[in-house]
Formats: C-alpha cells, sequence, structure tokens
C-alpha cells in the first residue's frame, strides 16, 4: 500500500500439498491420528510422513490438535511435542 504495509487481500490464497507422495495410515492410530489432522487443517487427506508446518499448520492450529488428540486419545502429548 501507499504507507508500507504489505496489502494481504491482494495475495493469492496459499496452496497447502506435500511435495512427497501421500503415505497412507497403516494402523488405527494412525488412521485416527491422520484424521484429526486433516479435519484441523481443512484437508482431504493426510499422510503420514507429512509435517504440520509445511501442510498449513501453525502455532494456533498446534494447539488445537493437541487438544483434540488428548481428547481423543490418552496419549498425552503437549505441543513441545508437535514442534
Amino acid at each position: 500500500t501507499v504507507n508500507g504495509k504489505l496489502d494481504k487481500r491482494a495475495l493469492p490464497d496459499p496452496e497447502f500439498n506435500s511435495t512427497e507422495g501421500h503415505v497412507a495410515p497403516e494402523t488405527e492410530l494412525e488412521a485416527q491420528l491422520c484424521g484429526i489432522w486433516a479435519s484441523v487443517l481443512g484437508l482431504e487427506q493426510v499422510g503420514i510422513t507429512d509435517n504440520f508446518f509445511k501442510i498449513g499448520g501453525n502455532s494456533i492450529l498446534a494447539m488445537q490438535l493437541v487438544h483434540r488428540i488428548n481428547e481423543g486419545q490418552s496419549i498425552g502429548i503437549k505441543v513441545a511435542d508437535l514442534f
């Protein structure tokens, strides 16, 4: 803009995708976790080798993800574990 600020509305929408091939979950736990990741990130599918932050995750979504995982599983992970 004229005052030197970035016009975020003029930027194209980001495309979050993995450069690696999709690796499907093999166990029931992996399938559940991939489903939670996909739901939090708003994606159709997430593979077990996908990097949370490279496919659209951020610190706020990381907190939501950890909360949802701890709600549905007896894993007890922390946000620091995700980082």
